[in-house]
């Protein structure tokens, strides 16, 4: 991996008139240019010159978040949701962080607080399915995932985690009509077209199983799973000829 040439800038103490809302404005407009490097050392200035603004912990925490630097990530929404506790947004990161990292108690606790301030944010929904999938909560899950395809977000997602819980309980039928409306919604979402074949296969559909593992390697071809489970249905086509 090439390495990051980190960009700095003078201490708050010489910039003059420059406030931190200025850097925070700076930073969240060099983030909408994908310029992640040079949108952190702002936001990391403007929370030197202001500790308590929310808004500076907030973005920095999120674009700590889009370079993978989970834990710094946390302790900056933490501390965003500390100042400002009405932003359903922090709570939906945060979970999605404590997921990641096995925190499943502290991954739980921030989506039910997401849910709470917005019971019809399709993206705190998900957060709580995937918080209740990982504890086992499988009944739970499903019932989040349900609530969030009431909304217009994510749906390829929602139908995508809704049919692989049930593949993973041996439901096909099920798995199979979840999966089909996933790639309907998000025809280049590899992973649910390798769910779908998956649920294919196991149905004994082979080779449209085989179309939707081939789709998947195409829309992601350094997505491994595909591949492999087309290597290893080709006995099985044979068998079928």
């Amino acid at each position: 991996m090439a390495a990051v040439s980190w960009l700095t800038f003078p201490a708050p103490s010489w910039l003059g008139r420059v406030s931190a809302g200025s850097l925070v404005a700076r930073g969240y407009d060099e983030s909408l240019h994908n310029s992640l490097p040079t949108a952190l050392a702002y936001l990391t200035q403007a929370v030197a010159a202001n500790p308590r603004h929310p808004e500076a912990h907030f973005l920095r925490g999120m674009i700590l978040y889009r370079m993978g630097r989970l834990t710094e990530s946390a302790d900056e929404l933490e501390a965003a949701a500390q100042m400002d506790p009405g932003r359903e947004e922090t709570y939906v990161t945060l979970a999605r962080i404590y997921e990641r990292k096995g925190r499943l108690d502290q991954a739980l606790s921030n989506a039910m607080e997401a849910a709470k301030l917005n019971p019809r944010s399709a993206a705190a929904q998900r957060a709580l399915g995937a918080a209740y999938f990982r504890k086992g909560k499988y009944e739970k899950a499903v019932e989040s995932y349900e609530r969030a395809k009431q909304t217009p977000e994510e749906l390829g997602w929602v139908h995508n985690n809704l049919g692989y819980i049930y593949l993973l309980g041996g439901d096909l039928d099920k798995a199979v009509k979840e999966l089909e409306v996933a790639v309907r919604a998000a025809p280049d979402n590899a992973v649910a077209r390798n769910n779908l074949g998956v649920a294919y296969e196991r149905s004994d559909r082979l080779w449209e199983a085989r179309r939707e593992y081939l789709m998947a390697s195409r829309i992601d071809p350094n997505y491994a799973n595909p591949r492999r489970n087309l290597e290893d249905l080709a006995p099985r086509l044979k068998l079928e000829k």
